[in-house]
């Protein structure tokens, strides 16, 4: 039962995520468009759109790693785990994960300082804290640690089921 609903909780942060960042990109290009037609057109610049533009940005970056550790999209070596028996390959997979979950914790609470630090400094076109700019960070490791937990800690990796179909 209490795993079915952390399934199902996974599953919907990781849906909101994944529209989440479709729709930053979809206003990327939407902003980007915007600005190359008025420098075009008009002749005038939109100051605004290059950071909106990057905050955007960071949010899809930080969105889309945390989906990466979802789907175990990241850049893996897997030579020598691949030739590990079963059981030792899982042992390595869930010391890798907490080894993951350590560094992401770390960033997690570095970007929170951060974060905290710039809330009071303002981006010079469109006047919203600084601090955004980190809470992607500190957003972004914390679905990420969600996601590590669930494919490396209760062994939802796709690695091991690969390496195996293949061998």
């Amino acid at each position: 039962m209490a795993n079915r609903l952390w399934r199902r909780i996974v599953r919907a942060v990781n849906l909101v995520c994944a529209v989440l960042a479709g729709l930053a990109i979809t206003a990327i290009v939407i902003l980007v468009c915007l600005q190359i037609a008025m420098r075009s057109l008009i002749g005038l610049s939109l100051v605004w759109t290059t950071e909106a533009t990057l905050l955007l940005l960071l949010w899809t970056v930080s969105l889309g790693i945390s989906l990466a550790f979802a789907q175990r999209k990241q850049i893996v070596v897997d030579v020598v785990i691949a030739k590990l028996p079963p059981r030792t390959r899982r042992v390595v997979e869930v010391v890798v994960g907490l080894v993951t979950v350590y560094f992401l914790y770390i960033l997690l609470v570095t970007a929170w300082q951060l974060m905290q630090a710039t809330m009071l400094q303002t981006s010079p076109a469109m006047g919203l804290p600084m601090g955004y700019n980190y809470a992607a960070l500190v957003v972004g490791a914390a679905l990420s640690v969600l996601n590590v937990v669930d494919t490396a800690v209760f062994g939802r990796g796709v690695t091991t089921r690969a390496i195996e179909e293949t061998t």
